[in-house]
């Protein structure tokens, strides 16, 4: 990570390994029980690589990868992974961690730039992930089913998905309608600190939101540099997810209510669907 992101395309993008670390990385540290991010991210992937192992899975396929968070751990364990993004600044990154990695991880890893909707990579795999909620980020019904299709069409028969999103009874935002300072944190090792401000929308008819804000860099002289941001986003009921599933070909074999396996209840932060291909 550098001492601060390169404003070349939306915050949202810019911060995402600040708000969201990988374990290694020093902003880990701010990941912890009660906290923004901790439900999405203290244990899932561990949750991932124990799923992916239980299938005996070789060959992993991780849709809306990021910077690649979730994928780069599979090939540590010996997968051969590919991580699919629209977002080339995300993939950008990811090619960046990547280069980190011991050689033989990197040649099991390959990301590409693409849309996932209607994605054909030609091959099948053994594990298809969507983490992280990047589910709900794709804020089209239509669109969110055409994932779904696109999940089954590169799935083995008898292999395993995993759909990862927030529990929709239970999203409550964690900022208000009017500009809210969501957390500021620091890191020593970078020399780096900002603070997060954001708002919402109320939930419109299509079950969408906007939220919107921006990040402010401190300098060490004091100085502030602004970032802002923008994103839409839909959480589907659970019975939503059920009817796409059924749509792909699909079965569900189970519904967790969190990344350490427990079952799904109205009360769960998480609803995390493991589907199976016949």
């Amino acid at each position: 990570m550098s001492k601060a992101p390169a404003q070349d395309e939306d915050a949202s993008v810019m911060f995402y390994d600040y708000d969201y670390p990988w374990p290694e990385d020093p902003f880990f540290s701010y990941i912890k029980p009660g906290k923004i991010g901790y439900d999405s991210t203290a244990n899932d992937i561990a949750f991932l690589q124990k799923g992916a192992a239980a299938n005996e899975s070789k060959n992993v396929l991780d849709l809306c990868c990021g910077t690649g968070r979730l994928s780069i751990p599979h090939a540590r364990e010996g997968r051969n992974v590919t991580g699919v993004d629209l977002s080339q600044g995300q993939i950008d990154r990811a090619h960046h961690r990547l280069q980190k990695e011991p050689r033989d991880v990197q040649q099991r890893t390959k990301f590409v730039t693409s849309n996932v909707v209607g994605l054909d990579l030609d091959e099948t795999f053994d594990f298809v992930q969507i983490g992280f909620n990047s589910f709900a980020m794709i804020a089209d019904p239509q669109a969110q089913q055409e994932t779904v299709m696109t999940m089954a069409r590169h799935m083995k028969s008898g292999s395993l998905g995993v759909i990862d999103i927030n529990n929709p009874l239970r999203v409550k935002p964690d900022i208000d309608f009017i500009p809210t300072v969501m957390y500021e944190r620091t890191s020593s090792e970078h020399d780096f600190r900002y603070t997060k401000t954001g708002w919402v929308t109320e939930v419109d008819t299509y079950q969408k939101i906007t939220e919107s804000g921006w990040y402010d860099v401190i300098a060490p002289d004091g100085s502030v540099k602004r970032y802002p941001y923008t994103m839409v986003i839909r959480h589907p009921s659970m019975l939503e997810v059920e009817l796409m599933v059924e749509r792909a070909g699909l079965k569900i074999g189970n519904t967790c209510g969190n990344h350490y396996g427990a079952d799904f209840t109205v009360h769960s932060a998480k609803m995390i669907f493991i589907v199976v291909k016949p």
